[in-house]
């Protein structure tokens, strides 16, 4: 994956920021999130594009909040999850755009 976004950053002729959207495991903390940081943490110093965890976002949530952000049989998001991820990313990108 390192290469792939290395690749495509090169290439695009416009800011770029990456957001680590984690999966349920990491929302719900049930799997740690620190080696996804890292990763993503030496690929912003390496390329210098922003990356920002969305995890951090997400555990501003309650625990059961947080469990409601999937599906009770699918590891999908639910709208709420849909929700909390827009206004994090919005909060993010805002001064960034203004």
């Amino acid at each position: 994956m390192r290469a792939i976004l290395l690749h495509w950053v090169a290439e695009v002729n416009v800011p770029v920021m990456i957001a680590a959207l984690p999966v349920y495991q990491y929302v719900e903390k049930t799997a740690s999130y620190s080696s996804v940081r890292k990763r993503f943490d030496e690929f912003a110093i390496e390329s210098g594009v922003p990356v920002h965890h969305l995890a951090d976002d997400l555990w501003k949530f309650g625990d059961e909040e947080r469990r409601n952000f999937r599906f009770r049989g699918d590891v999908h998001m639910t709208p709420p999850a849909h929700w909390a991820v827009s206004e994090a990313m919005a909060h993010y990108l805002r001064p960034l755009i203004i």
